[in-house]
Protein backbone atom coordinates (compact mmCIF):
# COMPACT_ATOMS: atom_id res chain seq x y z
CA UNK A 1 0.00 0.00 0.00
CA UNK A 2 1.37 3.54 -1.02
CA UNK A 3 3.56 5.26 1.86
CA UNK A 4 1.50 8.83 1.49
CA UNK A 5 3.41 10.95 3.91
CA UNK A 6 1.97 14.46 2.73
CA UNK A 7 0.88 15.97 -0.48
CA UNK A 8 4.01 18.09 0.06
CA UNK A 9 7.56 16.51 -1.61
CA UNK A 10 9.56 16.59 1.68
CA UNK A 11 12.31 18.35 -0.19
CA UNK A 12 10.14 20.89 -1.37
CA UNK A 13 8.72 21.28 2.55
CA UNK A 14 12.55 22.06 3.76
CA UNK A 15 13.05 24.19 1.00
CA UNK A 16 9.81 26.76 2.18
CA UNK A 17 10.84 26.52 5.54
CA UNK A 18 14.34 27.72 4.64
CA UNK A 19 12.52 30.55 2.75
CA UNK A 20 10.41 31.61 5.49
CA UNK A 21 13.54 31.27 7.87
CA UNK A 22 15.35 33.87 5.20
CA UNK A 23 11.84 35.64 5.07
CA UNK A 24 12.79 36.06 9.04
CA UNK A 25 16.08 37.28 8.73
CA UNK A 26 15.27 40.07 6.58
CA UNK A 27 13.21 41.48 8.62
CA UNK A 28 14.35 41.54 12.12
CA UNK A 29 12.51 43.64 14.66
CA UNK A 30 14.46 46.80 15.74
CA UNK A 31 14.85 47.11 19.28
CA UNK A 32 15.43 44.94 22.81
CA UNK A 33 12.40 42.67 21.86
CA UNK A 34 14.98 41.62 18.72
CA UNK A 35 17.36 39.06 20.28
CA UNK A 36 14.22 36.94 21.64
CA UNK A 37 12.57 37.29 17.96
CA UNK A 38 15.52 35.87 16.13
CA UNK A 39 16.01 32.89 18.66
CA UNK A 40 12.41 32.29 18.44
CA UNK A 41 12.31 32.44 14.36
CA UNK A 42 15.68 30.00 14.29
CA UNK A 43 13.97 27.22 16.15
CA UNK A 44 10.70 27.40 14.04
CA UNK A 45 13.15 26.69 11.28
CA UNK A 46 12.84 22.52 11.85
CA UNK A 47 9.30 23.16 12.77
CA UNK A 48 7.66 23.38 9.43
CA UNK A 49 4.64 21.17 8.41
CA UNK A 50 6.38 17.93 6.56
CA UNK A 51 9.53 17.95 8.84
CA UNK A 52 10.32 14.54 11.26
CA UNK A 53 11.41 16.07 14.68
CA UNK A 54 12.24 14.99 18.31
CA UNK A 55 9.82 15.17 20.93
CA UNK A 56 9.01 14.43 24.33
CA UNK A 57 5.96 12.54 25.45
CA UNK A 58 4.64 14.54 28.56
CA UNK A 59 1.40 13.48 29.44
CA UNK A 60 -1.08 11.00 28.23
CA UNK A 61 -4.95 11.85 28.07
CA UNK A 62 -8.32 10.40 26.58
CA UNK A 63 -6.57 8.36 23.84
CA UNK A 64 -4.08 11.08 22.81
CA UNK A 65 -0.46 11.58 23.62
CA UNK A 66 0.79 14.76 24.14
CA UNK A 67 4.43 15.54 22.78
CA UNK A 68 6.07 18.66 23.17
CA UNK A 69 8.41 19.31 20.29
CA UNK A 70 9.78 22.86 21.25
CA UNK A 71 6.99 24.61 19.54
CA UNK A 72 4.94 27.43 21.17
CA UNK A 73 2.07 24.14 21.75
CA UNK A 74 2.12 21.06 22.41
CA UNK A 75 1.65 18.13 19.29
CA UNK A 76 -1.08 15.82 19.41
CA UNK A 77 -0.60 11.80 18.16
CA UNK A 78 -3.77 9.33 18.58
CA UNK A 79 -2.75 6.92 21.43
CA UNK A 80 -3.44 4.25 19.18
CA UNK A 81 -0.52 4.95 16.79
CA UNK A 82 1.39 3.51 19.96
CA UNK A 83 -0.56 0.60 20.60
CA UNK A 84 0.74 -2.80 19.05
CA UNK A 85 -1.11 -5.79 17.11
CA UNK A 86 -1.40 -7.05 20.68
CA UNK A 87 -2.88 -4.48 22.05
CA UNK A 88 -0.14 -3.15 24.15
CA UNK A 89 0.62 0.62 24.80
CA UNK A 90 4.12 1.32 24.00
CA UNK A 91 4.16 4.90 25.19
CA UNK A 92 4.96 6.57 28.12
CA UNK A 93 5.41 9.82 29.61
CA UNK A 94 9.36 11.21 30.10
CA UNK A 95 9.87 9.14 26.20
CA UNK A 96 11.60 11.00 23.72
CA UNK A 97 10.43 10.41 19.95
CA UNK A 98 10.50 11.07 16.76
CA UNK A 99 7.32 12.66 14.93
CA UNK A 100 6.30 13.73 11.92
CA UNK A 101 3.95 17.04 11.71
CA UNK A 102 1.12 17.26 9.46
CA UNK A 103 -0.25 20.74 10.85
CA UNK A 104 1.28 23.04 12.16
CA UNK A 105 -1.92 24.28 14.18
CA UNK A 106 -5.87 22.86 14.32
CA UNK A 107 -8.89 24.67 15.28
CA UNK A 108 -7.59 24.39 18.91
CA UNK A 109 -4.13 25.81 17.85
CA UNK A 110 -2.60 22.17 18.89
CA UNK A 111 0.04 20.86 16.42
CA UNK A 112 -1.37 17.74 14.81
CA UNK A 113 1.92 15.03 14.90
CA UNK A 114 2.29 11.59 13.68
CA UNK A 115 4.27 9.02 14.77
CA UNK A 116 2.81 6.50 12.65
CA UNK A 117 4.55 8.01 9.61
CA UNK A 118 7.84 7.67 10.76
CA UNK A 119 7.35 4.31 11.26
CA UNK A 120 5.97 3.85 8.16
CA UNK A 121 9.43 4.44 6.17
CA UNK A 122 11.19 2.41 9.11
CA UNK A 123 8.40 -0.09 8.25
CA UNK A 124 9.31 0.00 4.08
CA UNK A 125 12.66 -0.47 5.03
CA UNK A 126 11.66 -3.10 7.59
CA UNK A 127 9.22 -4.72 4.98
CA UNK A 128 11.99 -4.94 2.33
CA UNK A 129 14.85 -6.86 4.67
CA UNK A 130 11.85 -9.24 5.37
CA UNK A 131 11.16 -10.17 1.76
CA UNK A 132 14.81 -10.32 0.82
CA UNK A 133 15.24 -12.54 3.92
CA UNK A 134 12.39 -14.17 3.78
CA UNK A 135 11.69 -13.12 7.31
CA UNK A 136 7.87 -14.38 9.60
CA UNK A 137 6.12 -11.08 10.39
CA UNK A 138 3.42 -10.92 12.76
CA UNK A 139 0.03 -8.92 10.52
CA UNK A 140 -3.56 -8.07 11.76
CA UNK A 141 -6.50 -9.10 9.73
CA UNK A 142 -7.69 -5.60 9.02
CA UNK A 143 -11.10 -6.55 6.90
CA UNK A 144 -11.93 -8.36 4.10
CA UNK A 145 -11.78 -7.03 0.92
CA UNK A 146 -12.19 -8.48 -3.11
CA UNK A 147 -9.99 -11.84 -3.16
CA UNK A 148 -8.65 -11.63 -0.09
CA UNK A 149 -8.11 -9.56 3.38
CA UNK A 150 -6.09 -6.52 4.05
CA UNK A 151 -3.13 -7.49 7.25
CA UNK A 152 -1.23 -4.68 8.72
CA UNK A 153 2.25 -5.53 8.96
CA UNK A 154 2.79 -1.53 9.85
CA UNK A 155 1.48 -1.03 6.14
CA UNK A 156 -1.77 -2.29 5.00
CA UNK A 157 -1.15 -5.18 2.67
CA UNK A 158 -3.20 -7.64 0.66
CA UNK A 159 -3.19 -10.90 1.89
CA UNK A 160 -4.46 -13.18 -0.88
CA UNK A 161 -7.98 -15.62 0.62
CA UNK A 162 -5.87 -18.56 -1.54
CA UNK A 163 -2.47 -17.64 1.14
CA UNK A 164 -4.50 -16.58 3.97
CA UNK A 165 -4.87 -20.41 5.36
CA UNK A 166 -3.38 -23.92 5.19
CA UNK A 167 -3.94 -26.11 1.97
CA UNK A 168 -7.60 -28.04 2.43
CA UNK A 169 -8.44 -26.20 5.75
CA UNK A 170 -11.83 -25.14 4.57
CA UNK A 171 -14.16 -22.43 6.29
CA UNK A 172 -13.08 -23.19 9.43
CA UNK A 173 -9.06 -22.14 8.27
CA UNK A 174 -10.63 -18.41 6.91
CA UNK A 175 -9.01 -15.89 9.22
CA UNK A 176 -11.19 -13.25 11.33
CA UNK A 177 -11.57 -9.37 12.04
CA UNK A 178 -8.66 -8.50 14.45
CA UNK A 179 -6.53 -12.21 14.16
CA UNK A 180 -3.00 -11.53 13.81
CA UNK A 181 -1.47 -14.06 11.76
CA UNK A 182 2.40 -14.73 10.78
CA UNK A 183 3.01 -14.12 7.13
CA UNK A 184 6.02 -13.81 5.27
CA UNK A 185 6.23 -11.15 2.40
CA UNK A 186 6.20 -13.03 -0.96
CA UNK A 187 6.20 -9.79 -3.38
CA UNK A 188 7.21 -6.51 -2.79
CA UNK A 189 7.46 -3.52 -5.06
CA UNK A 190 8.17 -0.27 -2.90
CA UNK A 191 7.44 2.24 -5.55
CA UNK A 192 4.22 1.09 -6.03
CA UNK A 193 3.10 0.40 -2.71
CA UNK A 194 2.49 -2.97 -3.22
CA UNK A 195 3.38 -5.80 -0.53
CA UNK A 196 1.12 -9.63 -0.92
CA UNK A 197 1.72 -11.61 2.00
CA UNK A 198 0.93 -15.13 2.91
CA UNK A 199 -0.04 -17.20 5.62
CA UNK A 200 0.10 -20.48 3.94
CA UNK A 201 3.79 -20.32 3.65
CA UNK A 202 4.62 -20.03 6.72
CA UNK A 203 1.44 -22.41 8.08
CA UNK A 204 3.14 -25.35 5.61
CA UNK A 205 6.91 -24.59 6.57
CA UNK A 206 6.02 -24.94 10.37
CA UNK A 207 4.05 -28.35 9.51
CA UNK A 208 6.58 -29.47 7.52
CA UNK A 209 9.47 -28.74 10.16
CA UNK A 210 6.84 -30.55 12.97
CA UNK A 211 6.44 -33.87 10.77
CA UNK A 212 10.14 -34.01 10.29
CA UNK A 213 10.50 -33.70 14.04
CA UNK A 214 7.73 -35.92 14.83
CA UNK A 215 8.66 -38.39 12.04
CA UNK A 216 12.11 -38.81 13.88
CA UNK A 217 9.99 -40.05 17.05
CA UNK A 218 8.04 -42.90 15.28
CA UNK A 219 9.00 -46.61 15.69
CA UNK A 220 7.71 -48.88 13.63
CA UNK A 221 5.45 -51.40 15.84
CA UNK A 222 4.59 -48.52 18.15
CA UNK A 223 0.16 -47.73 18.17
CA UNK A 224 -0.71 -43.88 17.86
CA UNK A 225 -4.52 -42.70 17.77
CA UNK A 226 -5.73 -41.65 14.28
CA UNK A 227 -7.89 -39.80 12.48
CA UNK A 228 -9.32 -40.65 8.83
CA UNK A 229 -8.56 -37.30 6.52
CA UNK A 230 -9.75 -38.49 2.64
CA UNK A 231 -10.10 -41.31 0.91
CA UNK A 232 -9.13 -43.07 -2.19
CA UNK A 233 -9.49 -46.06 -4.14
CA UNK A 234 -6.47 -47.60 -2.79
CA UNK A 235 -6.59 -46.59 1.19
CA UNK A 236 -7.07 -44.06 3.47
CA UNK A 237 -4.65 -40.87 4.40
CA UNK A 238 -4.61 -40.58 8.62
CA UNK A 239 -3.76 -37.71 10.63
CA UNK A 240 -1.67 -39.37 13.79
CA UNK A 241 -0.31 -36.33 15.81
CA UNK A 242 0.22 -33.63 12.90
CA UNK A 243 1.86 -36.40 10.63
CA UNK A 244 -0.13 -37.60 7.63
CA UNK A 245 0.29 -42.00 6.97
CA UNK A 246 -1.62 -44.35 5.00
CA UNK A 247 -3.42 -47.42 6.06
CA UNK A 248 -3.60 -49.31 2.86
CA UNK A 249 -6.63 -51.36 1.76
CA UNK A 250 -4.83 -54.56 2.27
CA UNK A 251 -4.24 -53.43 6.23
CA UNK A 252 -7.72 -52.27 6.95
CA UNK A 253 -8.93 -55.78 8.30
CA UNK A 254 -8.28 -59.34 7.55
CA UNK A 255 -11.50 -59.63 5.57
CA UNK A 256 -10.99 -58.65 1.92
CA UNK A 257 -12.61 -54.88 1.58
CA UNK A 258 -13.47 -54.01 -2.47
CA UNK A 259 -13.30 -49.73 -1.41
CA UNK A 260 -12.21 -48.47 1.52
CA UNK A 261 -15.42 -46.42 1.78
CA UNK A 262 -17.22 -49.58 2.68
CA UNK A 263 -15.28 -49.68 5.48
CA UNK A 264 -14.50 -46.14 6.85
CA UNK A 265 -15.51 -42.47 6.58
CA UNK A 266 -13.70 -39.25 7.10
CA UNK A 267 -13.67 -38.05 10.68
CA UNK A 268 -13.27 -41.88 11.80
CA UNK A 269 -10.77 -41.79 14.85
CA UNK A 270 -9.35 -45.32 16.04
CA UNK A 271 -5.75 -46.61 16.73
CA UNK A 272 -3.50 -47.81 14.24
CA UNK A 273 0.22 -49.76 14.01
CA UNK A 274 3.12 -48.09 12.88
CA UNK A 275 4.08 -50.20 9.91
CA UNK A 276 6.81 -48.57 8.30
CA UNK A 277 8.62 -45.11 8.05
CA UNK A 278 11.21 -44.00 5.63
CA UNK A 279 12.88 -41.01 6.97
CA UNK A 280 13.97 -40.11 3.42
CA UNK A 281 10.51 -39.54 1.86
CA UNK A 282 8.49 -38.96 5.01
CA UNK A 283 5.92 -41.68 3.93
CA UNK A 284 4.39 -43.46 6.87
CA UNK A 285 2.88 -46.97 6.35
CA UNK A 286 -0.13 -47.51 8.90
CA UNK A 287 -2.10 -50.66 9.62
CA UNK A 288 -5.13 -51.07 11.61
CA UNK A 289 -5.60 -55.20 10.91
CA UNK A 290 -2.42 -55.92 12.87
CA UNK A 291 -4.58 -55.33 15.97
CA UNK A 292 -6.17 -57.55 15.73
CA UNK A 293 -5.32 -61.33 16.30
CA UNK A 294 -4.95 -62.76 13.13
CA UNK A 295 -7.34 -65.29 11.90
CA UNK A 296 -5.42 -67.41 9.54
CA UNK A 297 -3.31 -68.58 12.23
CA UNK A 298 -6.82 -70.11 14.07
CA UNK A 299 -7.95 -70.87 10.13
CA UNK A 300 -4.78 -73.07 9.63
CA UNK A 301 -4.48 -74.65 12.88
CA UNK A 302 -8.15 -75.60 12.73
CA UNK A 303 -8.84 -76.96 9.19
CA UNK A 304 -6.54 -79.17 7.03
CA UNK A 305 -6.81 -80.04 3.00
CA UNK A 306 -9.82 -82.18 2.52
CA UNK A 307 -11.98 -80.38 5.41
CA UNK A 308 -15.55 -79.30 4.88
CA UNK A 309 -16.36 -75.71 5.40
CA UNK A 310 -19.52 -73.66 5.32
CA UNK A 311 -19.31 -70.00 3.72
CA UNK A 312 -21.14 -67.33 2.58
CA UNK A 313 -20.67 -66.18 -0.96
CA UNK A 314 -19.02 -62.97 -1.01
CA UNK A 315 -18.64 -61.60 -4.78
CA UNK A 316 -18.11 -63.79 -8.19
CA UNK A 317 -16.01 -63.28 -10.37
CA UNK A 318 -15.78 -64.85 -14.02
CA UNK A 319 -12.97 -67.01 -13.19
CA UNK A 320 -14.93 -68.22 -9.81
CA UNK A 321 -16.72 -67.80 -6.85
CA UNK A 322 -15.17 -65.97 -3.39
CA UNK A 323 -16.26 -67.54 -0.13
CA UNK A 324 -16.14 -65.88 2.87
CA UNK A 325 -15.25 -68.43 5.93
CA UNK A 326 -14.88 -67.72 10.00
CA UNK A 327 -13.90 -64.65 10.90
CA UNK A 328 -14.11 -62.76 6.92
CA UNK A 329 -11.41 -64.98 5.69
CA UNK A 330 -12.14 -65.40 1.94
CA UNK A 331 -11.47 -68.76 0.16
CA UNK A 332 -11.84 -69.32 -4.02
CA UNK A 333 -13.42 -71.76 -5.50
CA UNK A 334 -12.13 -71.66 -9.27
CA UNK A 335 -14.51 -72.38 -12.11
CA UNK A 336 -13.20 -75.55 -12.84
CA UNK A 337 -13.80 -76.89 -9.07
CA UNK A 338 -17.58 -76.14 -9.30
CA UNK A 339 -19.11 -79.27 -11.10
CA UNK A 340 -17.82 -82.63 -12.49
CA UNK A 341 -20.69 -82.35 -15.22
CA UNK A 342 -20.75 -79.24 -16.19
CA UNK A 343 -18.83 -76.96 -18.14
CA UNK A 344 -19.45 -73.50 -15.77
CA UNK A 345 -18.80 -70.43 -17.97
CA UNK A 346 -20.32 -67.91 -15.49
CA UNK A 347 -20.68 -68.32 -11.97
CA UNK A 348 -22.90 -66.16 -11.49
CA UNK A 349 -25.91 -68.03 -13.18
CA UNK A 350 -25.33 -70.96 -10.42
CA UNK A 351 -24.64 -68.79 -7.17
CA UNK A 352 -25.98 -65.36 -5.66
CA UNK A 353 -23.77 -62.89 -3.43
CA UNK A 354 -25.00 -64.07 0.02
CA UNK A 355 -25.80 -67.71 -0.63
CA UNK A 356 -24.57 -69.91 2.06
CA UNK A 357 -22.41 -73.06 0.69
CA UNK A 358 -20.12 -76.01 1.93
CA UNK A 359 -17.52 -76.56 0.34
CA UNK A 360 -14.11 -78.97 0.78
CA UNK A 361 -10.82 -77.11 1.43
CA UNK A 362 -8.33 -78.32 -1.45
CA UNK A 363 -4.97 -75.78 -0.13
CA UNK A 364 -3.98 -73.78 2.56
CA UNK A 365 -0.70 -71.45 1.41
CA UNK A 366 0.30 -70.01 4.49
CA UNK A 367 2.56 -68.07 2.62
CA UNK A 368 0.09 -65.70 0.96
CA UNK A 369 -2.76 -66.57 2.53
CA UNK A 370 -4.82 -67.82 0.20
CA UNK A 371 -7.65 -71.25 0.59
CA UNK A 372 -8.10 -73.09 -2.75
CA UNK A 373 -11.29 -74.38 -2.40
CA UNK A 374 -14.04 -76.77 -4.14
CA UNK A 375 -17.72 -77.86 -4.42
CA UNK A 376 -17.44 -80.85 -7.07
CA UNK A 377 -15.36 -82.82 -4.44
CA UNK A 378 -18.12 -83.60 -1.96
CA UNK A 379 -19.59 -85.25 -4.98
CA UNK A 380 -18.19 -89.04 -6.07
CA UNK A 381 -15.60 -88.16 -9.07
CA UNK A 382 -16.89 -89.78 -12.05
CA UNK A 383 -13.49 -90.21 -13.61
CA UNK A 384 -12.73 -92.67 -10.97
CA UNK A 385 -15.57 -95.11 -12.32
CA UNK A 386 -14.89 -93.73 -16.41
CA UNK A 387 -11.15 -95.08 -15.69
CA UNK A 388 -12.04 -98.29 -13.73
CA UNK A 389 -14.35 -98.84 -17.48
CA UNK A 390 -12.06 -97.46 -19.98
CA UNK A 391 -9.01 -100.07 -21.81
CA UNK A 392 -5.82 -98.24 -23.28
CA UNK A 393 -7.24 -99.77 -26.80
CA UNK A 394 -10.43 -99.77 -26.72
CA UNK A 395 -12.76 -97.96 -28.86
CA UNK A 396 -15.77 -95.43 -27.37
CA UNK A 397 -18.16 -93.23 -28.79
CA UNK A 398 -18.72 -89.55 -27.92
CA UNK A 399 -19.96 -86.13 -29.20
CA UNK A 400 -17.59 -83.10 -29.10
CA UNK A 401 -17.81 -80.82 -26.86
CA UNK A 402 -15.36 -78.64 -27.36
CA UNK A 403 -12.46 -77.57 -30.09
CA UNK A 404 -9.71 -75.70 -29.80
CA UNK A 405 -6.57 -74.92 -31.84
CA UNK A 406 -4.63 -78.18 -30.42
CA UNK A 407 -7.43 -80.75 -30.25
CA UNK A 408 -11.31 -81.42 -30.05
CA UNK A 409 -12.68 -83.05 -26.64
CA UNK A 410 -15.15 -85.69 -26.41
CA UNK A 411 -17.46 -86.32 -23.99
CA UNK A 412 -16.84 -90.20 -22.49
CA UNK A 413 -18.95 -89.86 -19.68
CA UNK A 414 -20.88 -86.93 -17.89
CA UNK A 415 -18.35 -84.73 -16.64
CA UNK A 416 -15.51 -86.97 -18.55
CA UNK A 417 -14.13 -85.57 -21.51
CA UNK A 418 -10.96 -87.04 -23.50
CA UNK A 419 -9.03 -84.93 -25.81
CA UNK A 420 -8.02 -86.08 -29.66
CA UNK A 421 -5.00 -83.93 -30.24
CA UNK A 422 -4.64 -82.65 -33.96
CA UNK A 423 -1.49 -85.23 -34.46
CA UNK A 424 -4.33 -88.23 -33.57
CA UNK A 425 -6.71 -86.79 -36.46
CA UNK A 426 -5.65 -88.47 -39.03
CA UNK A 427 -2.69 -90.03 -41.37
CA UNK A 428 -3.19 -87.24 -43.55
CA UNK A 429 -0.85 -84.30 -43.34
CA UNK A 430 -3.49 -81.83 -45.27
CA UNK A 431 -5.39 -81.67 -41.82
CA UNK A 432 -2.64 -79.58 -39.52
CA UNK A 433 -5.97 -78.89 -36.93
CA UNK A 434 -9.48 -80.61 -35.10
CA UNK A 435 -11.20 -76.83 -36.78
CA UNK A 436 -10.71 -78.17 -39.61
CA UNK A 437 -12.31 -81.68 -39.57
CA UNK A 438 -14.60 -81.36 -36.42
CA UNK A 439 -16.96 -79.05 -34.73
CA UNK A 440 -19.08 -79.05 -31.40
CA UNK A 441 -21.84 -81.73 -31.70
CA UNK A 442 -20.10 -84.13 -33.81
CA UNK A 443 -20.32 -87.62 -32.63
CA UNK A 444 -17.24 -89.77 -32.60
CA UNK A 445 -15.74 -93.25 -32.37
CA UNK A 446 -12.11 -92.82 -31.15
CA UNK A 447 -9.55 -95.54 -30.29
CA UNK A 448 -8.70 -95.09 -26.11
CA UNK A 449 -4.62 -94.57 -26.51
CA UNK A 450 -3.88 -93.48 -22.82
CA UNK A 451 -5.67 -93.43 -19.51
CA UNK A 452 -3.95 -91.02 -16.34
CA UNK A 453 -5.92 -91.70 -13.16
CA UNK A 454 -4.11 -88.99 -11.36
CA UNK A 455 -3.90 -86.36 -13.60
CA UNK A 456 -7.36 -87.17 -15.28
CA UNK A 457 -6.38 -86.80 -18.46
CA UNK A 458 -7.54 -89.45 -21.24
CA UNK A 459 -5.83 -89.31 -24.83
CA UNK A 460 -8.02 -90.41 -28.09
CA UNK A 461 -7.21 -90.75 -31.83
CA UNK A 462 -9.19 -91.32 -34.86
CA UNK A 463 -6.10 -91.71 -37.21
CA UNK A 464 -5.66 -95.68 -35.60
CA UNK A 465 -8.89 -96.32 -36.59
CA UNK A 466 -7.06 -96.97 -40.25
CA UNK A 467 -3.55 -98.92 -40.68
CA UNK A 468 -0.87 -96.78 -41.04
CA UNK A 469 -0.49 -96.10 -45.09
CA UNK A 470 3.57 -95.43 -44.71
CA UNK A 471 3.98 -99.47 -43.76
CA UNK A 472 2.89 -100.14 -47.28
CA UNK A 473 4.98 -97.66 -48.57
CA UNK A 474 8.25 -99.90 -49.19
CA UNK A 475 6.09 -102.56 -50.82
CA UNK A 476 4.27 -100.33 -53.11
CA UNK A 477 6.93 -97.68 -53.88
CA UNK A 478 10.53 -97.59 -55.25
CA UNK A 479 13.22 -94.77 -56.76
CA UNK A 480 13.19 -94.52 -59.87
CA UNK A 481 9.05 -94.67 -60.06
CA UNK A 482 6.86 -92.41 -61.97
CA UNK A 483 4.02 -91.31 -60.40
CA UNK A 484 1.31 -88.60 -60.39
CA UNK A 485 1.02 -86.45 -57.09
CA UNK A 486 -1.42 -83.49 -56.37
CA UNK A 487 -0.12 -80.56 -55.04
CA UNK A 488 -1.10 -79.85 -51.46
CA UNK A 489 0.98 -77.36 -49.68
CA UNK A 490 3.15 -74.43 -50.92
CA UNK A 491 6.57 -73.34 -49.08
CA UNK A 492 9.38 -71.10 -49.84
CA UNK A 493 11.61 -74.02 -50.57
CA UNK A 494 9.40 -76.51 -52.27
CA UNK A 495 6.03 -78.02 -52.67
CA UNK A 496 4.51 -81.04 -50.29
CA UNK A 497 2.67 -83.50 -52.71
CA UNK A 498 0.15 -86.00 -52.25
CA UNK A 499 0.91 -89.77 -53.60
CA UNK A 500 -2.34 -90.95 -51.89
CA UNK A 501 -4.30 -90.46 -48.29
CA UNK A 502 -1.79 -90.02 -46.02
CA UNK A 503 1.24 -90.09 -48.25
CA UNK A 504 3.12 -87.07 -48.90
CA UNK A 505 6.56 -86.43 -50.69
CA UNK A 506 8.56 -83.50 -51.03
CA UNK A 507 9.27 -81.55 -54.39
CA UNK A 508 12.52 -79.29 -53.85
CA UNK A 509 12.55 -75.86 -55.45
CA UNK A 510 15.25 -76.97 -57.34
CA UNK A 511 13.60 -80.40 -58.55
CA UNK A 512 10.80 -78.34 -59.89
CA UNK A 513 11.83 -77.80 -63.50
CA UNK A 514 14.90 -78.16 -65.59
CA UNK A 515 15.10 -74.20 -65.76
CA UNK A 516 15.71 -72.18 -62.65
CA UNK A 517 12.70 -71.96 -60.53
CA UNK A 518 12.70 -68.09 -57.85
CA UNK A 519 9.74 -68.61 -56.58
CA UNK A 520 7.46 -71.98 -55.95
CA UNK A 521 3.95 -70.08 -56.48
CA UNK A 522 4.95 -68.80 -59.68
CA UNK A 523 5.42 -72.63 -61.00
CA UNK A 524 2.94 -74.74 -59.01
CA UNK A 525 -0.89 -74.07 -57.97
CA UNK A 526 -2.41 -75.83 -55.32
CA UNK A 527 -4.66 -78.88 -55.88
CA UNK A 528 -2.76 -79.51 -59.84
CA UNK A 529 -1.73 -82.75 -60.67
CA UNK A 530 2.19 -83.09 -61.91
CA UNK A 531 3.86 -86.06 -63.18
CA UNK A 532 7.89 -86.64 -61.98
CA UNK A 533 9.69 -88.95 -60.17
CA UNK A 534 10.96 -90.88 -56.76
CA UNK A 535 14.03 -89.93 -56.18
CA UNK A 536 14.51 -90.56 -52.63
CA UNK A 537 12.49 -92.92 -49.93
CA UNK A 538 13.48 -93.06 -46.45
CA UNK A 539 10.26 -95.14 -44.67
CA UNK A 540 11.25 -94.86 -41.21
CA UNK A 541 11.16 -91.07 -41.08
CA UNK A 542 8.04 -90.84 -43.00
CA UNK A 543 10.00 -88.58 -46.13
CA UNK A 544 9.86 -89.02 -49.85
CA UNK A 545 11.76 -87.05 -52.15
CA UNK A 546 10.12 -86.38 -55.71
CA UNK A 547 11.59 -84.32 -59.14
CA UNK A 548 9.91 -82.69 -61.99
CA UNK A 549 13.23 -81.99 -63.41
CA UNK A 550 14.37 -85.78 -63.20
CA UNK A 551 11.21 -86.58 -65.09
CA UNK A 552 11.87 -84.32 -67.72
CA UNK A 553 15.38 -85.64 -68.21
CA UNK A 554 14.87 -89.18 -68.46
CA UNK A 555 12.26 -88.14 -71.46
CA UNK A 556 14.66 -86.02 -72.98
CA UNK A 557 17.14 -88.95 -72.70
CA UNK A 558 15.09 -91.13 -73.98
CA UNK A 559 14.12 -88.96 -77.41
CA UNK A 560 17.83 -88.49 -77.78
CA UNK A 561 20.05 -91.61 -76.49
CA UNK A 562 23.31 -90.36 -77.62
CA UNK A 563 22.74 -87.58 -75.42
CA UNK A 564 24.61 -87.92 -72.02
CA UNK A 565 22.29 -86.85 -68.59
CA UNK A 566 24.43 -83.84 -66.56
CA UNK A 567 22.20 -85.15 -63.72
CA UNK A 568 23.59 -87.68 -61.50
CA UNK A 569 21.37 -88.88 -58.94
CA UNK A 570 23.65 -88.69 -56.03
CA UNK A 571 24.72 -84.84 -56.51
CA UNK A 572 20.87 -84.16 -56.82
CA UNK A 573 20.15 -81.96 -53.64
CA UNK A 574 17.11 -83.19 -51.66
CA UNK A 575 15.24 -81.67 -48.90
CA UNK A 576 13.64 -83.61 -46.28
CA UNK A 577 9.83 -82.63 -45.91
CA UNK A 578 10.12 -81.21 -42.56
CA UNK A 579 11.46 -78.48 -43.80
Amino acid sequence: MTDQMDDKNPVEQGDQSEAQAGSLDNNRAEGPDAPMNEIYAESMKDKEEGKIVKGTIVRMKDHEVYVDIGYKSEGIIASEEFTSLQGVMSAKVGDEIEVYIQRKEDRQGNVVLSKSKVDQRKVWDNLGEAFEKQEILLGKIVKQVKGGYLCSVGVDAFLPASQASAKGAGEAGKPTIGQVLKVKVIKFDKNRGNVVLSHRVVDEEDRKKHRSEAIQTLKQGEVRMGTVKNLTGFGAFMDIGGIDGLLHISDIAWKRIANPADALKVGDAFEVMVLGVDQATGRVSLGRKQLEPDPWKHFADTYKDGSVVTGKVSHLTDYGVFVALDDGIEGLVHISEISWSHRVKDPATLFTVGQEIKAMVLKIDRTTKRISLGIKQLEPSPWEKATEDIAVGSRISGAVTSVTDYGAFVEIAPGVDGLIHNTDLTWSSRIRSAKEMLKIGDTVDPVVLSVDKDKHRISLGLKQLQADPWTMVPSKYNVGDIVEAKVVRLAHFGAFMELEDGIEGLLHISQIDTKRVDKVEDALKVGEVKTMKIIKIVPEDRKISLSIRQYLKDKEKEKNPEKTSDISLASMPTVEPNE
